[in-house]
């Protein structure tokens, strides 16, 4: 996968590297694109469709990947100052 070759030119390179993992249930991310498409406004292109997409083509994380990975649930707010801190914990610990 690229996140596996990710990893490898990172450990090559000897620099710490963090896969963020970035989620929430499906029922939400349907109503922020429905909410967003409301407005008229959304210069992105991802409806519905797109989602669907994503989420019958996404690919589950290895052991290895997950070993590198921080889970990021987007249903709420997400606190940048403990996601910063989850990342240099994940980065000393692979290093």
């Amino acid at each position: 996968s690229q996140r596996q070759q990710l990893l490898a030119v990172a450990a090559k390179q000897k620099c710490p590297a963090a896969i963020l993992h970035v989620g929430a249930e499906t029922p939400l991310l349907i109503e922020r694109i429905r909410k967003r498409n409301a407005k008229g406004r959304d210069a992105s292109e991802a409806d519905i469709d797109v989602l669907n997409y994503q989420l019958e083509n996404q690919e589950s994380l290895s052991a290895d990947e997950r070993a590198h990975s921080i889970d990021v649930d987007t249903s709420g707010r997400v606190d940048p100052f403990t996601l910063r801190e989850a990342i240099l914990n994940i980065s000393a610990n692979n290093a």
